[in-house]
């Protein structure tokens, strides 16, 4: 009974100190995991479109130095951006590329946020 007495405030204290100094909440050290998209082959784009995902389901994407949100909105305009000439069947494969790439990467960025 006395050891265990001794033994539960000790591995209290382990498991608290654990948790203050085992992960680093330092926000400046966060960054965003971004992936180049491919260039569809129906697009007449040279320039290469990159999703970024941070650990907070923030997925953005880049063309030619303009930020598109992760939104169906935000998807179009870069879709039009990248291919304007492009058939409402092309776009919609596109689209769901372009959205399974994302939706990978969000999962990359979540798990490069957890403590290793």
């Amino acid at each position: 009974m006395n050891k265990k007495l001794i033994f539960l405030p000790l591995s209290l204290l382990g498991i608290i100190a654990l948790l203050l100094f085992g992960c680093d909440s330092d926000s400046d050290k966060s960054e965003d995991v971004c992936e180049a998209f491919p260039t569809p082959s129906e697009c007449s784009a040279t320039t290469q479109a990159t999703a970024c995902c941070s650990d907070e389901d923030n997925c953005y994407y880049l063309y030619e130095g303009v930020k598109y949100t992760y939104t169906d909105q935000g998807q179009e305009e870069l879709l039009a951006a990248m291919c304007p000439n492009l058939s409402e069947e092309e776009t919609t494969a596109i689209y769901k590329q372009l959205s399974a790439q994302t939706k990978k990467l969000m999962e990359q960025a979540r798990l490069s946020a957890v403590c290793q």
